[in-house]
């Protein structure tokens, strides 16, 4: 064992961020403290799914369309006909920098790629700008329904010395229209 007798072991998974905290304590001091980020890749759909207009993904009980800007556009029930969109952008992300803290990444500022294969439509912004800098960060989002459900996941990546993401709020449906009964 790398360890002396004294000395005990802490692994820390938090799934939903995916950060990994390893804490070797001894007794009541903590000898190291090492926190990372557990890193899945990702895959960049095929240029052939690539969309210049609107994406859309629509089953026989929902649909959702995503229009070049990366806004929800529409998030309608089949049945009933009622959108609840408000045609706002779905994201934010905030980070942290060695001279300031919760700096917002603005989802408008950003310039997507949309792409759409039918199954999953997928937004990817492959570098951000905040304050007028350009980041080597980026951000995929994916939109898909399971039958009566729409899902949306998200990957971020943070190639910036010195920075960590603290928060990605996906999806923001702002604006929603909802029926008066």
């Amino acid at each position: 064992s790398l360890l002396s007798p004294n000395a005990s072991i802490s692994v820390i998974f938090k799934p939903v961020s995916g950060l990994i905290s390893v804490i070797i304590f001894s007794k009541s001091r903590i000898i190291i403290n090492l926190s990372f980020f557990l890193i899945i890749p990702v895959e960049i759909p095929s240029s052939e799914f690539r969309c210049t207009g609107t994406a859309s993904l629509e089953n026989s009980k929902v649909a959702v369309s995503i229009d070049s800007k990366g806004n929800l556009v529409s998030l309608r029930n089949v049945n009933t006909g009622q959108d609840y969109a408000g045609g706002k952008l779905l994201w934010r992300l905030y980070y942290d920098s060695p001279q300031r803290k919760e700096i917002e990444i603005d989802g408008s500022k950003q310039t997507p790629e949309i792409y759409n294969d039918g199954k999953v439509i997928t937004i990817c912004y492959n570098s951000l700008v905040a304050e007028g800098q350009d980041l080597d960060m980026q951000v995929m989002l994916t939109v898909t329904l399971d039958d009566d459900k729409v899902r949306f996941g998200s990957a971020v990546a943070n190639g910036e010395e010195h920075t960590v993401i603290r928060e990605i709020h996906y999806p923001l449906v702002r604006s929603i229209r909802v029926p008066k009964d």
